[in-house]
């Protein structure tokens, strides 16, 4: 009869000697049906279960298969806590280190072990199991051994401290070393007082310096682990740990140079630590750590070494110590790398080490490298047609214009290009026919806007002439980067008065805005709305660019275009000029359209443009004759909290004109209050608005019988005299 189709009975489940008749084979116990009742209901076994699989592990004459099985099971039923509770409470604990003596039950013993201990339970039982397990490590290594071994790390550190931990890393078997270094490195993360105590720094040492040994990356994996935490890091620094790791740069090995500037940028962080790195500063064991820094070393080595000096520049004692040494000419160097990342790295760093350089020289430390980018700017190294960017990413210009600005987006670096030619020789890119070149000058000359530094003389030598042709460019992505570029420039009055006064920039701009292409569109909405903050702007946009063109946008389908359009109305109708020029262009028309757009967005910037029309008196009139008063109350039952408070704004701000005389026959006409009247916030702005224009006219007949009677018994007081309550609305209302 197959095994697990035996009946489960009590006689079956003790018949120990049963393994010994030579009628039956293999396992005799029916785990199957011993378990199916604990299977079916989701509930753990009972300690008599487990007392009685316990027990088929205790006699060596029960066959290998039934203790084979019985481990499988009790290892997938230890899973459930309960079970697992059980287990621990049991004899079979105790058992497993005499079980591992077994090659056929070693991995079995493994597997339950590492349950029972991701529990946290039965620690002291398998302690011997565990000392086994360290020993059998030395002698042969199996998956299971070693992944029981990772489970129970740190019961292991607990049980035998130090010399568990010296003895694992003493193996001559790379992969208990690495596995002892895991466990350092794991429990640092948990527990980072625990490793400090238990771990021998010497060997790791050792490993770390013999570059050949697979072991050494972890080692320097748990190191760092170690130095996350200030005890770790002042472990490792109180003793010459350090400089002998240092003097591991010197190894062949890339990853290994890599680790080790990672670990230096994590002691770094600790004050303690970073004091006595700075006095190893001056020994040749530590400059070692500058010479990583020569582009012809690995990629990631390099970039972890500027991560690394960057760390420590950070204190200003470390700062002047790199800046005194002949590191400088290195991290120049590094501005060429061929990798980006380097040399983003390395603007950080020369930044960080100018913030902390004395006045006089700072800069002179920008000055140097900016030069030598510079220097790279040559005409004829312009001369690529325009071709995939893969097939000469290693040209300089490139490489020096991108770096450039990168330089540019950090304060003191921005000073120094500003000090230097850089403006006239970027701008001789301007008509590149390389299209990645000006792609390159424009966002350098789009970092330097955005710091605020580009003066009237700097904007005159940018030659904004050179810019605007390009406009007219067939390609698309170059007049997208040559708008946008100045818009960024258009972000500062000097800029926009500077763009405002070049020869044809508007006119272009005004056939941008009716491009085909709905990116082009967009950055010229973009582009409008930055000289539009600008009241000395209006008139020569009024002079070169029809209004009705950005209006037309808002037919546009693409939705982004019409925000973009909505929010350049808006800045442009914040003058009184602007406001009036909108209204004549018929945008009261699409107001009705738009508020009843699907968008939220759009239905608050809707609100935005009327509560900016509504500074205007001649704009609140022309919204009083040509906006049915419905839609705009409609808004203020608007699903979206956002539109139904702005349209509040923009209803108190045409209350507070002097045209909003008209307002009470305009809601009379409209019938608001009948229909509204059921909103509190209707029923609120309209004693506002009754309030408001009755104390300012001094005449409560003004307001029509059918919105007093909309305002309620308390309110309709308003015929004798403003009540105590209409009072306070209008205190308040005067207040916003």
């Amino acid at each position: 009869m197959p095994v697990l189709l035996r009946q489960d009975t009590r006689s079956s489940l003790l018949s120990w000697w049963s393994d010994n008749n030579p009628l039956l084979h293999g396992p005799t116990i029916n785990l199957h049906a011993a378990a199916k009742h604990g299977c079916i209901t989701g509930k753990p076994l009972s300690k008599e279960s487990v007392e009685i699989y316990g027990s088929y592990l205790s006699y060596k004459y029960v066959a290998i298969d039934t203790r084979l099985m019985v481990l499988n099971h009790l290892t997938a039923s230890a899973y459930i806590q309960d079970t697992a509770q059980h287990i621990s409470q049991s004899s079979v604990p105790e058992l497993c280190a005499e079980l591992l003596a077994n090659p056929t039950l070693r991995q079995a013993t493994c597997s339950l072990i590492a349950v029972l201990l991701a529990h946290a339970l039965g620690v002291t039982q398998v302690k011997a199991a565990i000392e086994e397990i360290v020993s059998m490590l030395c002698e042969e290594q199996t998956d299971e051994v070693a992944r029981a071994l990772a489970s129970s790390s740190t019961n292991a550190l607990q049980l035998g401290g130090a010399r568990l931990i010296a003895f694992l890393l003493a193996s001559q078997i790379p992969l208990v070393t690495e596995w002892a270094c895991a466990v350092i490195a794991k429990l640092a993360r948990h527990a980072p007082t625990e490793p400090v105590n238990y771990t021998p720094f010497e060997q790791l040492l050792n490993l770390v310096q013999n570059a050949d040994d697979p072991s050494s990356l972890q080692a320097l994996l748990a190191l760092d682990a170690l130095a996350q935490h200030p005890d770790g890091a002042s472990a490792i620094t109180s003793t010459d740990i350090l400089e002998n790791i240092l003097t591991s740069l010197h190894s062949r090995s890339a990853n290994v140079q890599t680790r080790i500037c990672v670990l230096v940028a994590s002691l770094a962080k600790h004050k303690l630590a970073l004091l006595v790195i700075i006095v190893l500063w001056n020994t040749p064991v530590t400059t070692s750590l500058l010479n990583v820094l020569p582009s012809d070393r690995d990629d990631d080595t390099v970039l972890t070494a500027t991560f690394a000096l960057c760390t420590l520049a950070e204190h200003s004692t470390a700062a002047g110590a790199i800046v005194s040494s002949d590191a400088l000419g290195n991290i120049t160097r590094l501005l060429f790398h061929r990798t980006p990342a380097v040399r983003d790295q390395a603007c950080i760093l020369i930044d960080t080490l100018v913030k902390h350089a004395p006045v006089a020289s700072a800069g002179t430390l920008w000055a140097s490298p900016i030069h030598e980018l510079l220097s790279q700017l040559r005409t004829e190294n312009n001369d690529q047609i325009s071709r995939p960017r893969s097939e000469y990413l290693d040209d300089p210009v490139l490489w020096s214009m991108s770096t450039l600005t990168e330089i540019a987006k950090h304060p003191r670096g921005v000073e120094a290009l500003m000090e230097s030619e850089m403006i006239v020789k970027v701008a001789t890119f301007f008509d590149s026919r390389n299209v990645y070149v000006r792609s390159e000058a424009f966002s350098l000359i789009e970092a330097v806007a955005a710091q605020g530094l580009l003066s009237k003389t700097a904007l005159g030598r940018i030659s904004l002439q050179r810019m605007e042709h390009l406009i007219e460019e067939a390609n698309p992505d170059i007049v997208v980067e040559t708008v946008f570029a100045l818009t960024r420039i258009s972000g500062h009055p000097d800029g926009a008065a500077a763009v405002i006064k070049s020869h044809g920039v508007l006119e272009t701009l005004a056939a941008l805005l009716e491009s085909m292409n709905t990116e082009i569109q967009r950055r010229a909405c973009v582009f409008f709305s930055a000289l539009a903050e600008y009241e000395f702007t209006v008139l020569n946009i009024l002079r070169d660019i029809p209004i009705e063109i950005v209006i037309n946008l808002l037919n546009n389908k693409n939705r982004e275009i019409i925000l973009e359009a909505m929010f350049a109305l808006s800045r442009f109708a914040q003058h009184p000029d602007g406001a009036v020029a909108v209204v004549a262009a018929n945008i009261l028309e699409y107001v009705e359209q738009l508020l009843a757009s699907e968008s939220s967005l759009v239905r608050f910037w809707t609100c935005e443009l009327i509560a900016t029309l509504a500074k205007n008196e001649l704009a609140v009139s022309a919204i009083l004759v040509g906006l049915p008063m419905e839609a705009l109350f409609s808004a203020l039952l608007d699903e979206n909290d956002d539109v139904a408070s702005r349209m509040m704004v923009a209803l108190r701000k045409i209350a507070r004109c002097e045209a909003a005389t008209a307002l009470p026959e305009a809601l009379s006409r409209s019938q608001i209050p009948e229909r509204f009247g059921h909103s509190s916030t209707v029923v609120t702005l309209l004693g506002e608005i009754c309030a408001g224009i009755a104390a300012v006219e001094d005449s409560p007949e003004l307001i029509p019988e059918s919105i007093v009677d909309s305002l309620g018994p308390e309110k309709s007081s308003k015929k004798a005299g403003l009540t105590r309550s209409v009072k306070r609305k209008l205190f308040f209302w005067r207040s916003l």
